[in-house]
């Protein structure tokens, strides 16, 4: 009879043991479930992170761009008027000169 009460006792522990493994294995299949949902939580905060540097990126090439052009209208418009000023006092150093020879 004490072999059964031992075989018995040896059960009991046999199914303690395996309900403590049992916690411990949905513990950590918790615990993975809470890492794979913060990992995918994660994974949409870095996507949308990407977009907004990359709209941000954008904006900035565009502001560039822009920023290039005005320059160079800047420039174009400081030739085309330092063009206009040679022109003109070519002009009025002819007529004066015509003016010279006319009325001398």
């Amino acid at each position: 009879m004490s072999t059964d009460s031992e075989y018995t006792s040896q059960l009991e522990e046999l199914n303690k043991s395996l309900e403590l493994l049992n916690q411990a294995i949905e513990n950590d299949t918790t615990k993975n479930q809470d890492l794979l949902d913060q990992q995918k939580a994660l994974k949409e905060l870095i996507e949308h992170e990407k977009k907004i540097t990359l709209n941000h990126m954008n904006k900035l090439e565009k502001e560039q761009k822009t920023a290039q052009r005005d320059a160079l209208l800047k420039k174009n418009t400081g030739d085309r008027l330092k063009h206009f000023n040679l022109i003109l006092i070519y002009l009025v150093l002819g007529i004066s000169r015509i003016h010279y020879y006319l009325f001398n």
